[in-house]
């Protein structure tokens, strides 16, 4: 996952002035990190059940 969406969001946090504003950006970047935590918690899961599936999947 790219984190350069995170990264700007934080560049633009730090030199923000406006409250505002500053509350958009700081729930932006929440939502970000929410997001990039759901698909880098689906990569391990999907990694996981990949390494523990069975070799041969057909049962009798």
């Amino acid at each position: 996952m790219d984190d350069t969406k995170w990264r700007n969001l934080c560049a633009q946090i730090m030199d923000e002035n406006s409250p505002d504003k500053l509350w958009d950006l700081v729930d932006q970047l929440n939502r970000t990190l929410d997001d990039r935590e759901k698909a880098l918690r689906g990569k391990e899961l999907s990694r996981v059940v990949s390494s523990h599936a069975p070799e041969d999947s057909t049962y009798t």
